[in-house]
């Protein structure tokens, strides 16, 4: 779930409203465990995923002095 990628694919079939089952197993259990949930904790990790580097990056460089 970390996985941006993964992450990305598996909200987008979320939204298609597709079934988790051509994810094999592991769409089979996500669709047991956690339901249509799911894409919340997704599209969070997608955020997390786009802000801490920006975020990073703006420590970076204020820091950073010019000369």
């Amino acid at each position: 779930m970390v996985n941006p990628a993964q992450a990305f694919k598996i909200a987008s079939l979320i939204g298609l409203n597709a079934t988790l089952d051509i994810l094999g197993p592991a769409g089979i259990y996500a669709v047991s465990v956690y339901g249509r949930a799911l894409a919340g904790p997704l599209l969070g990790i997608l955020a997390a995923w786009t802000l801490a580097p920006l975020l990073l990056s703006g420590i970076f460089f204020s820091r950073r002095s010019v000369r």
